[in-house]
């Protein structure tokens, strides 16, 4: 035999396109035409169990759209008298901090009472515009405590 002649393995390694492991196993790499999607089984593949959105872990404080609506009429139908709560509720299911409930419930107290105290007989602009402003405030919040992208409280 000559030096020409080479051996089964040999003619492999030249003509086949691959590589060797470190242990010298030998591994096919298939070749493709263009156009064809290739992935790499050697690179980290997207996982769909990574990719999928994270369930979030709070309880949410509304079941439905009509449940919602009721809970934020809450406040205008009580003429702010019972704007807090709402707030009170989602603390006690854990969907807020507790802290939240209650610096709702000390402002709600401090603006009925500021209220009371400048006008007893409630005649006052100043009375409406306290109660006005807690009974938009104390609505529009209560729309947001499901909403994922306020993280104030939560």
């Amino acid at each position: 035999m000559n030096g020409s002649y080479l051996s089964n393995s040999a003619y492999q390694d030249r003509h086949t396109p691959g590589f060797r492991t470190e242990r010298g196993e030998r591994i096919a790499v298939r070749t493709h035409k263009a156009g064809d999607l290739v992935t790499n089984p050697y690179q980290p593949q997207s996982s769909p169990y990574l990719n999928t959105p994270v369930p979030s872990g709070r309880p949410r404080m509304f079941n439905s759209t009509v449940v919602k609506v009721i809970w934020i009429l809450l406040p205008i139908v009580t003429i702010g008298i019972g704007a807090a709560v709402p707030f009170v509720v989602a603390a006690v299911k854990g969907v807020i901090k507790p802290w939240l409930a209650v610096a709702y419930v000390l402002a709600e107290v401090s603006i009925l009472g500021i209220s009371t105290a400048a006008a007893p007989d409630g005649e006052s602009p100043f009375v409406g515009m306290l109660l006005i402003f807690l009974i938009v405030a104390s609505a529009t919040h209560t729309a947001l405590l499901d909403n994922d992208r306020v993280s104030i409280g939560k």
